[in-house]
């Protein structure tokens, strides 16, 4: 519960109307205090007093004589349990460090172990009507600008206060501010309720442009270069693309994923290459990823199998070739005593292009059981601001089997495209019978008389029983009570 008492013990009077009234909404929630320790007017907040209100309370030192790489994080209370987080950063100078926006974004969301959740909590920048140029410069800077879903920015004056919420996805899907004045002194708080303070802008992105990393992936998706531009021609991750940016109301840019068009490489020195690290290193912001297994080198099944402590994967490596090309792998199942260890999705679409008939038939035996489970599908930057209505969307439209309609579709076009195109087909056609023939009417009339036949003889039993019945009615009846007929 609140301590009402405690309310007496705020230090200084900016910001007492936003404290009564917006902090009582964070109870149970981590709180973040960024100040300036070297300016004793920024200790507006009591530090014991907030030990009482919220579950954890850290400072964070932005003073000129702050480490030039590292600022400084004091823990106030231990946190315990944790539902949300109120980071407050109070501006009262201009930073002699010109590097300090990125600095304190950094500090607050390291890629490890970050303190704060970027599209879930809440940052408000606190400032007065000197320090507005630099408070808005700070909470539009390239990191809290495009990183952070809720923000705003309170400005107090002599007769009034301005609300400036930012608007994520304004003009052209890019970062703006939409502001309003509020007279002083404050009568009605209802605007300092989080709905208000912090609207859902994520429901459209307003044409914003994604920058999208794509590995070489024939099987989920396939672009064409046209007037200079890279644009989805089919598969499933170009579907969901197409589908999910008209949903969703945004723009993309796509580009081939560095290092060759791999999926994603970790390195001996940590790093990555692939479209892993063109979304770590900030070059995409999101990337079509398939085959997601950890530090895999080669091929997703040959990197599986070679990782695996299992006496069978390791029996199998050991006899194993690696075929780069899948429709080889396939084509040597044909030509020799031999099987193909392949991942599904992978095989669909070489299956599909160079190993089906015109009735869809495979000279293949697929096996019934599979090994494990590999992760496919777009990535991108942990707690990024735009994953929330993205995974919801897609999640819905693997529940109602969306996602699989459009992957069968686009396996068929593949199919029919190959026999339209002249596709040399590897599979011998000169002993296809063209597939089982469609049955005519001709053919059921066995199937009509023995139905007819069998309606009879029902029909003639049925009456016997009926006559049986009537005529056992008609007959007298005797009983039998105690031995003795009567």
């Amino acid at each position: 519960m609140l301590n009402m008492g405690i309310r007496n013990q705020w230090v200084g009077s900016h910001y007492q109307w936003f404290r009564n009234s917006l902090i009582e909404q964070f109870l149970l929630c981590e709180f973040i205090h960024v100040i300036s320790k070297s300016n004793n007017h920024s200790h507006f907040f009591n530090h014991q007093m907030f030990e009482y209100e919220t579950v954890g309370h850290f400072v964070v030192d932005i003073s000129a004589n702050a480490d030039a790489h590292q600022l400084q994080v004091i823990q106030i209370h231990k946190l315990n349990v944790r539902r949300c987080a109120l980071v407050l950063i109070q501006v009262d100078r201009e930073f002699s460090d010109s590097q300090m926006p990125t600095k304190l974004f950094n500090t607050l969301t390291p890629r490890n172990l970050p303190i704060i959740r970027k599209d879930e909590d809440y940052f408000v920048f606190l400032c007065t009507e000197t320090t507005e140029r630099i408070c808005e410069q700070l909470s539009m800077s390239e990191g809290f600008g495009n990183k952070v879903k809720n923000k705003i920015t309170l400005v107090e004056g002599e007769s009034k206060v301005k609300v400036k919420t930012i608007n994520l996805y304004g003009a052209a899907g890019e970062p703006s501010i939409e502001e309003r004045i509020i007279p002083l002194p404050i009568k009605d708080y209802s605007f300092l309720k989080l709905p208000e303070l912090f609207p859902d802008y994520s429901k459209s992105f307003n044409g914003k442009v994604f920058r999208i990393s794509y590995p070489k992936a024939p099987f989920y998706i396939e672009v064409e270069r046209r007037n200079g531009f890279y644009l989805p021609k089919r598969g499933l991750y170009s579907i969901w693309l197409i589908e999910m940016s008209q949903k969703m109301n945004f723009s993309y840019v796509l580009f081939p994923a560095s290092f060759g068009g791999s999926s994603g490489k970790k390195l001996a020195n940590g790093t990555w290459k692939g479209a892993v690290a063109d979304v770590l290193y900030g070059a995409a912001d999101m990337a079509a990823l398939v085959a997601h297994v950890p530090d895999r080198d080669g091929g997703a099944a040959l990197s599986l199998l070679s990782s695996s402590k299992s006496k069978t994967y390791r029996l199998l490596f050991s006899k194993v070739s690696a075929y780069p090309d899948p429709a080889e792998c396939l084509r040597q199942t044909l030509l020799a005593d031999m099987g193909c260890i392949i991942w599904k999705s992978v095989s669909d679409h070489p299956i599909a292009k160079n190993f089906t008939d015109k009735n869809g038939n495979i000279p293949f035996q697929r096996s019934s059981h599979t090994t494990s489970l590999i992760t496919d599908g777009y990535i991108w930057e942990k707690r990024a601001v735009f994953r929330q209505p993205l995974d919801y969307i897609t999640s819905s439209m693997m529940e109602i089997g969306l996602t699989e309609f459009w992957y069968k579709k686009d396996l068929d076009h593949v199919r029919k495209q190959s026999q339209q195109d002249g596709q040399k087909i590897i599979y011998n056609y000169d002993n296809d019978d063209g597939g089982a023939k469609k049955l005519i009417l001709n053919q059921l009339k066995g199937v009509f008389l023995v139905a007819i036949c069998g309606l009879g003889v029902a029909g003639m039993v049925f009456i016997y029983e009926i006559g049986t019945q009537g005529f056992l009615m008609k007959m007298p009846r005797k009983f039998m009570i105690a031995g003795k007929i009567l």
